[in-house]
């Protein structure tokens, strides 16, 4: 049991590759898992002087987590279990590995409502981004003000890497679009912390931000009754834009580090015009090309 958590100011927790996508409530009888495609998705960890690869692979009727370490010996926290416990406004229930589902790009699996026959199915669609050409300054973050732009990937990460090196052909990244008719959070025993109520909890996050950044943050209740807090803090940087977002729950009197997942369509950014594409997730040709520049260069 831990009272640490991952802070992140740019890249997402490995939890991200579970971003859900709700699509449809109340009780369904399909038949899910029928697919026979599969899908990998990769991303790359640091642990003091370890780098680890993540191979997430969904097929028909199974999530695999593959951990490799490909610099050092390092333990990386990934979410390989096979179940989470999902809560929302009057909503208590769990995300299964069974019954999984691929067609393309897109992951379907099922959400379980507690003691009850209902279960509700959530996509995720990997959209795809060509990472063809695209080197470590391809993404910046201003000095002054802190707003980022670009795309960013594991060749920023990683900066011992060659500014000079860049995606080879058919390098892709991944990022998620989510989908939901409900706005709900998942959350499992590799979340746990040691805080077993939720102001501690948001005591630490805050001394976890520091000073330098602006916070905002918002309470609500879910579950049946309306029992378990959920807390959620927010950092800013001077551009008024969202660097870290991080979600507690309290739960059974322990709290959980969470994933959050929005009501509504929440569409990618694919556009580096608009706003940062964030390339952290990738498949194989982007993962090996990575594996292969950071054995070189760390």
């Amino acid at each position: 049991m831990s009272n640490s958590i991952k802070k992140w100011m740019v890249i997402p927790s490995v939890l991200s590759v579970l971003a859900l996508t709700m699509a449809g409530c109340g009780e369904d009888d399909g038949v899910y898992g029928s697919g026979n495609n599969n899908l990998t998705v990769s991303s790359f960890e640091s642990q003091s002087n370890a780098v680890t690869r993540i191979d997430t692979t969904y097929r028909s009727g199974e999530r695999q987590v593959q951990p490799i370490n490909i610099v050092g010996i390092a333990q990386p926290d990934v979410d390989n279990l096979e179940s989470s416990i999902v809560l929302a406004n009057r909503f208590e229930g769990t995300i299964a590995d069974k019954d999984i589902s691929v067609d393309g790009n897109i992951v379907s699996r099922p959400i379980y409502q507690k003691n009850s026959n209902n279960k509700s199915m959530f996509t995720i669609d990997y959209k795809e981004y060509d990472l063809y050409g695209v080197k470590a300054d391809s993404y910046s973050v201003d000095k002054v003000t802190g707003k980022r732009a670009g795309v960013l990937t594991d060749l920023y990460n990683y900066s011992r890497i060659s500014s000079k090196v860049s995606f080879p052909k058919n390098a892709q990244c991944f990022t998620p679009m989510t989908n939901s008719e409900r706005e709900f959070v998942y959350f499992n025993e590799k979340g746990i912390t040691g805080y077993k109520n939720i102001d501690s909890w948001i005591e630490f996050i805050e001394n976890q931000i520091g000073d330098g950044y602006s916070k905002k943050i918002t309470r609500i209740s879910l579950g049946f009754n309306k029992q378990y807090p959920l807390a959620s803090v927010q950092a800013y940087n001077d551009d008024q834009q969202i660097v870290a977002t991080y979600n507690g729950v309290e739960y059974k009197g322990r709290v959980y580090n969470a994933e959050h997942v929005a009501s509504g369509v929440n569409d990618s950014n694919n556009d580096p015009l608009s706003g940062v594409v964030d390339c952290t997730l990738v498949n194989d040709v982007a993962a090996d090309f990575l594996e292969q520049e950071i054995k070189r260069y760390y």
